[in-house]
């Protein structure tokens, strides 16, 4: 019952916090640049504060919790059994307790140890992924030096992590920032942009072996027509794609470095799906437009958004910035795939969308707000009268078995014989509370033979007081005889 009231309670907020549902604060947003993880089918938001938002479906609006942290400068994080570690200045979060975990040694590499302590010169712009228990970084800016190097840490022992340095070789991807990492069943692969003279950009994926931990250079190359237009995206953000018994599929997400230019029109932003083989490193690619992954109706490219695969088949965009005044909302996707899901009733979206969003979304509910908040105030009142009535109900009982009438056996009287009377409401005596006493050589063939007790024909309630007044006897006159003792 308790749960019912809370599902009414806040299936009335729903719809009374605004024609078009919970509002993009209701759920943290906007937000730039979140840190972003998924645990037990929900999504958590590490920023200055964390917000957790359960999904039980994307046509449900989300459970909404939130804890206030002294949370420090970060730019990514990533999560390790039930440890978030936020980076670039290293820093454990237990996600069981929500507390900062101090008890973790960390050991090996001084240089790494000293990078990822600094709190005056941190790395920036760097890619980072998790592969297991093994956390790999590379690339990335520090002192205005763009930095070739990779580095592991190993998580594999809960209470002692190790920096391990990679160096460089001639299949190391060159010097860069703004890349991606992203971890497959069997590989890491590692995505570029790279623009050239005649004004082409090309996207590189180079491949790593998490078990060599070697890279293996380029493993395809495409040209990536969007950025042709000054406002076309410049960064990719990788998701994973539901994989088969031989490939793993991932798909490109189109996003920007800074804030991007205003654009109403998302018809033309392409995205790629990219298939690795889980034996070698056999890579195909497919361009995908955003009429047939549904993407053109309200999914705009943003700055500083998150992509996180909160289930195996649920994939949410969050946050980030489309342009200066129009904020990141968040989408929903299917995992199996990519083709994004149309944004649910309860949310509502900022003024960005254009002519092919579903009317659904837009159309005002304000005329069906009476009638839901007279369904749920009645249904409320309902349940209300119910726990009373239920609540007396057993108040009673109990005060019923207090007073011990449950436990008398009820017995008929008869109310023309007074004598019958009398002994239905005699005194309990302390000789009722013991049974009959039997002994123990008694048995039922001996109680055949012994010989019926003799019943006195007095009645129990003889008054023979009583009885001289109505025989006109003078009790005075009797002389009773004395008794002796022999």
């Amino acid at each position: 019952m308790h749960n019912m009231i809370r599902g009414l309670i806040l299936f009335m907020f729903i719809h009374i916090s605004g024609s078009n549902g919970l509002d993009l604060t209701d759920i943290g947003l906007p937000t730039f640049n979140p840190c972003a993880i998924s645990y037990n089918e929900s999504l958590y938001i590490i920023d200055t504060d964390l917000i957790i938002l359960s999904f039980q479906s994307p046509s449900q609006p989300p459970v909404i919790s939130n804890k206030t942290l002294s949370i420090p400068y970060h730019t990514d994080c990533v999560i390790a059994r039930n440890k978030v570690i936020l980076m670039p200045i290293l820093k454990v979060l237990d996600i069981t307790s929500l507390s900062w975990d101090n008890n973790i040694t960390i050991r090996g590499d001084a240089t790494a140890i000293k990078i990822f302590k600094n709190t005056t010169h941190p790395l920036n712009h760097y890619a980072i992924t998790l592969f297991n228990d093994l956390l790999f970084i590379f690339g990335g800016e520090r002192d205005n030096k763009i930095s070739r190097l990779t580095y592991m840490l190993d998580l594999r022992i809960p209470t002692l992590w190790t920096w391990l340095p990679l160096p460089p070789t001639p299949e190391t991807p060159p010097a860069s920032i703004y890349t991606s990492l992203h971890s497959t069943s069997r590989w890491i692969l590692h995505f570029r942009l790279q623009s050239y003279t005649n004004s082409t950009s090309y996207v590189h994926i180079d491949c790593f072996d998490p078990q060599t931990y070697r890279w293996k250079g380029v493993v395809s190359s495409f040209i990536y027509s969007n950025l042709s237009s000054p406002s076309a995206p410049d960064l990719i953000q990788p998701t994973t794609l539901t994989s088969t018994s031989l490939h793993d599929h991932v798909l490109l997400i189109p996003a920007y470095r800074d804030i991007p230019y205003p654009d109403t029109n998302a018809s033309h932003f392409t995205f790629w799906k990219v298939s690795i083989s889980k034996t070698s490193t056999d890579t195909t690619t497919t361009e995908l437009t955003s009429q047939q992954l549904n993407a053109y109706r309200s999914f705009r490219p943003v700055s500083g958004g998150s992509v996180t695969s909160v289930t195996p088949e649920l994939t949410v965009l969050y946050g980030g910035m489309v342009n200066t005044l129009v904020p990141g909302t968040i989408h929903f996707m299917n995992a199996s795939n990519g083709h994004f899901l149309d944004p649910p009733a309860w949310l509502s979206l900022p003024n960005n969308t254009d002519d092919n969003t579903p009317a659904s979304v837009t159309a005002s509910s304000t005329n069906l707000v009476p009638i839901i908040v007279g369904s749920v105030l009645g249904g409320l009142l309902f349940l209300v009268l119910v726990t009373i009535v239920i609540y007396f109900l057993i108040k009673r009982k109990k005060r019923k078995q207090s007073s011990g009438y449950d436990s008398q056996p009820t017995r008929e009287i008869n109310h023309e014989d007074p004598h019958q009377f009398l002994s239905a409401i005699r005194s309990f005596t302390p000789i009722d509370m013991f049974g009959p006493i039997v002994a123990p050589n008694d048995t039922i063939a001996d109680t055949e033979h012994k010989k019926p007790q003799l019943i006195s024909r007095f009645k129990e309630h003889f008054d023979i007081h009583g009885f001289a007044q109505r025989a006109n006897v003078d009790l005075s006159d009797i002389q009773l005889p004395s008794s002796s003792r022999s």
